[in-house]
């Protein structure tokens, strides 16, 4: 019965209700780019990309409870029913714009890695999933399975072929050139593919004898394939000699690391 429904999400409302405004300073700090005390930049995103899983997961198990399971639900959804669900999607929308603003902060003191990079896409997705929910009560005759399914498609096809190694490079490097960045991990992009190695090589801030070490010796057997990040470096690379001191020293380099 939809009363029963009410007894129940409401508690969860008010919870949120409270906890947003006890922590006001906290998720307010992420929006103007100041880091609360007692946290440290990575503590500070990483507790947010969590609490945001957490909360994803029980909004939507409760809106699809809500959407199949209850009486009067569907077309003939009352208006009550519909501001819980709006509720649920909104409270749901706001942890996802404050985890993306940690995430953000986070990433322009110590630039982007993969992990970061496809956080930041999942955060994305699952925005775009609750705000079809938004608009699902209001068109009921959007289907919403479609649309995600268009827009899961574009997303992934654009995470497959932006080449987010390249793209996370050209980040990093930008940035630290521009000095928004203290210092560049070289170490980093000489273990992505050879899009971000080469786009370091060209910008002057990866060493071409690591770059050929790296990428054309002990990734050999991962680059024996042809594509045109690859063979471009390959033309950098071809008139670099490696001597003995040259390989012994970068070979002590790759122990340490």
């Amino acid at each position: 019965p939809n009363m029963a429904v009410y007894a129940a999400i409401t508690p969860i409302l008010l919870l949120y209700v409270i906890f947003f405004f006890s922590q006001a300073s906290y998720f307010l700090s992420a929006f103007s780019g100041n880091l609360p005390e007692g946290y440290s930049y990575s503590q500070y995103a990483r507790r947010g990309f969590f609490e945001l899983c957490g909360v994803t997961v029980i909004n939507l198990l409760i809106i699809i409870f809500i959407s199949f399971l209850t009486q009067k639900s569907g077309r003939n959804k009352p208006k009550s029913l519909k501001f819980y669900t709006l509720s649920l999607s909104f409270s749901t929308i706001i942890l996802i714009a404050v985890a993306i603003s940690k995430k953000v902060m986070y990433i322009s003191e110590y630039g982007l890695t993969p992990l970061r990079f496809y956080t930041m896409w999942f955060m994305l997705l699952c925005g775009f999933m609750f705000v079809l929910i938004t608009v699902k009560q209001f068109k009921f005759e959007m289907k919403f399975s479609a649309w995600f399914s268009g827009i899961f498609t574009v997303m992934f096809a654009l995470l497959c072929f932006c080449s987010p190694d390249f793209v996370i490079a050209k980040y990093n490097i930008d940035m630290y050139k521009a000095g928004y960045l203290a210092e560049l991990d070289t170490r980093a992009i000489l273990y992505m593919s050879d899009d971000a190695i080469l786009y370091g090589v060209q910008q002057g801030e990866i060493d071409v004898k690591k770059a050929y070490k790296t990428s054309l010796e002990d990734k050999k057997e991962l680059t024996d394939y042809f594509n045109i990040p690859t063979l471009i470096l390959r033309e950098e690379l071809k008139d670099v000699e490696l001597t003995a001191e040259d390989r012994e020293n970068l070979s002590s380099l790759n122990d340490l690391f």
